[in-house]
């Protein structure tokens, strides 16, 4: 029984070491560029703090024009899932706070964060945002 305790606590520790460093690597500056079905064209800008607090600026183009929206959050990192919380809308001021994303950290370094939604759809989307600064 000992044991068995000593093994779980080991794996919590290291599993909470290991999303420490993630969310370590998450501060700084990050640019995302994706295309859509649709002719849906996303530009995103998310500048996060050491603390997980970001503020993020989204362009998002569509068949009826273009529309920018700005929010701010936070990013939770739990047993490599990465939980963005809208917590203030400071475009459209709707119901927050709000889960925006739950996804799975694929890689994260000083450059590239690569992540993939957690949606049991089929359209499952994997997003690569880039590092632009520290």
């Amino acid at each position: 029984m000992l044991v068995l305790s000593a093994c779980n606590h080991s794996n919590r520790t290291a599993t909470a070491t290991g999303d420490a460093e993630l969310r370590q690597k998450l501060t700084g500056k990050w640019r995302e560029d994706s295309q859509f079905p649709g002719g849906i064209h996303v530009q995103s800008e998310r500048i996060v703090d050491s603390d997980g607090s970001y503020i993020l600026h989204l362009t998002n183009t569509l068949a009826d024009g273009v529309r920018t929206v700005t929010v701010a959050g936070t990013l939770e990192v739990k047993d490599g899932i990465l939980i963005d919380t809208i917590t203030n809308d400071l475009t459209y001021h709707t119901l927050v706070p709000r889960i925006a994303g739950v996804d799975r950290i694929i890689r994260v370094d000083e450059h590239q964060l690569i992540v993939r939604g957690t949606n049991t759809d089929a359209a499952v989307m994997t997003l690569i945002y880039q590092k632009v600064s520290r």
